[in-house]
């Protein structure tokens, strides 16, 4: 559970990469603010993010969205830019919806070990399935049970601090549950003044202790009028705290994640990365154990040139990598990203045409909104292994800039059907990506790079061949997607600057740095070699 902390919550969302974990960050201080009374800060804080990134709960559990669902019904205060719940979802039946999965969620609340406490929970559990679509039922089966639970097994040191770590997540979550069913059984009946002391005794501190499952509490059904009069944290404080968040999540998702490290020169880079390893393994080194750097030996000019023969790549590999070899050949130890190996590990791997699971996913929402399958997505043809083999630990693979380049060009045309489709227009032709991306030479020398020159209103000098890539694969608008062909060429008929800008971006981000763990389909992408070892770093 991330830290609901104002301090924290902004440093996450500035240092997150990954959209799922900045949406779960994001709707979880919005359940924060619901459950100190503040409807009308969490709305600005979610409309915020849903405006700026794509509108979609991701991988956010059903219950969530239609807890906040059911509050906008009732407050007739639901925000602009959320995405809706679901497909064919009326607003009329979505409190029953919710009530439906807040039972369904009890259900799933399993103790372990077995002893009194998992039987008398499984009897509450029981009841509650046979009874729940009947208030005073529900009331008579399960008060008198909770009661029990409570004085004779559940605890506050279950739910938040070391003891929660000793008690377990089972017990963690069974404590947050008993307490939301506890409040609702009383709500249901109008007992809203046992209610409201039930949720001052028990809820208000898991809330302010930031207990584990503390946001399991935002899923009681019709809780939002009795959180509406409470006054936990101040109006002052709420409105800076979403002042804070709001600012960071613009930055973000306009500007992009943060790079604290991004001006370090690869020495220093390297001795902090070294620093952040030696400070993990002092918590947890075995006393008669020594420190070994994981930094090695610079890999030798000869060992760069061979690693390159041997690979005889149309496209020469990413220069930040070159020069991370250049300081050190590889990493060893056992603390990630560790696995990467030297020069002499570099390899390039293949599959045959049934290996199909794995995609090119050279961002993370890139399929998003398009209709298209997953299994449809275009497949990995062919990877560059730079982590040392052997082992189960997982994979770290340098992608070629054309097959990126082919996996953009597929979620350009996916989103510009979906787009015709939804508006009745015919289907447009789809754009070719090439077949391979070399990087342009701009200075007299020949060498390769990027020439930044003050922003003038002369036309650009890049050749043709160039402007055409710029205009297919690195202009972009506000949402991230292509602009049209007509206007991307205006825009670089106009300014140099912004041929230097589109040229940047199309080219730093053309080689991809892939993890991908074997025990799961779980893929991170990162746009520069660079930015991969600066994330393993904990940001200042």
């Amino acid at each position: 559970m991330e830290s609901v902390d104002a301090e924290d919550g902004v440093r996450f969302i500035l240092h997150e990469r990954r959209l799922d974990s900045l949406t779960t960050c994001v709707v979880n201080h919005a359940s924060f603010l619901v459950l100190h009374g503040h409807l009308s800060l969490a709305n600005t804080l979610l409309s915020t993010f849903f405006r700026l990134h794509r509108p979609t709960w991701g991988l956010i559990a059903r219950d969530i969205p239609l807890a906040f669902e059911s509050m906008w019904a009732e407050t007739a205060s639901r925000p602009p830019n959320v995405p809706p719940f679901g497909e064919g979802t009326s607003i009329d039946n979505v409190q029953f919806m919710q009530r439906g999965a807040f039972y369904d969620l009890i259900q799933r609340i399993n103790p372990m070990p077995e002893g009194g406490l998992a039987r008398e929970w499984n009897q509450v559990q029981l009841n509650t399935k046979v009874n729940f679509r009947v208030s005073h039922k529900l009331y008579d089966s399960i008060s008198s049970l909770l009661d029990r639970l409570f004085k004779n097994h559940l605890t506050s040191d279950m739910a938040f601090g070391a003891d929660a770590m000793i008690c377990g997540v089972q017990r963690c979550q069974l404590y947050a549950a008993a307490v939301a069913l506890y409040i609702d059984i009383h709500l249901r009946i109008g007992d809203s003044d046992r209610a409201r002391a039930l949720f001052t005794t028990y809820a208000i501190p898991m809330i302010e202790g930031k207990a584990e499952r503390w946001n399991l509490l935002v899923r009681i059904p019709g809780i939002y009028p009795l959180l509406a009069s409470l006054n936990i944290l101040s109006v002052s404080d709420a409105s800076q705290r979403v002042d804070a968040l709001t600012a960071a999540l613009t930055t973000r998702l306009t500007i992009g994640v943060a790079r604290p490290y991004i001006d370090l020169s690869w020495a220093i880079l390297l001795d902090k990365y070294a620093e952040s390893v030696k400070a993990d393994w002092l918590q947890t080194r075995e006393d008669d154990e020594e420190w070994h750097t994981p930094l090695c030996a610079p890999a030798t000019a000869d060992e760069i040139s061979s690693m390159e023969r041997q690979l005889a790549l149309d496209t020469p590999l990413p220069q930040d990598y070159i020069a991370f070899l250049r300081h050190t050949n590889g990493f060893k130890g056992s603390i990630w990203p560790s696995k990467l190996g030297s020069a002499g590990d570099v390899r390039s791997e293949t599959w045959p045409d049934e290996v199909a699971e794995l995609k090119v996913e050279f961002k993370e929402d890139a399929f998003e909104d398009t209709d298209v399958a997953y299994e449809k997505w275009p497949r990995l043809e062919r990877v560059i292994a730079i982590d040392a083999e052997g082992g189960d630990d997982g994979d770290i693979w340098l992608i070629e800039p054309h097959i990126v380049a082919k996996a953009r060009q597929f979620a350009i045309n996916a989103r510009r059907d979906k787009q015709a489709k939804d508006q009745g227009l015919p289907i447009p032709e789809p754009g070719e990506a090439p077949s391979r991306c070399p990087m342009p030479r701009y200075t007299a020398s020949g060498s390769s790079g990027y020439l930044f020159l003050p922003v003038t209103h002369e036309n650009s000098n890049l050749p043709p061949e160039l402007i055409d890539l710029i205009v297919q694969y690195a202009l972009r608008d506000a949402r991230g997607d292509c602009y049209d062909r007509a206007t991307a060429f205006c825009l670089c008929s106009t300014s140099r600057r912004m041929h230097e800008l589109a040229a940047s971006a199309l080219w730093q981000t053309g080689w991809l740095v892939l993890t991908w763990s074997h025990w799961g389909v779980a893929v991170e992408a990162y746009e520069s070699f660079r930015q991969y070892i600066e994330s393993a770093i904990p940001p200042p």
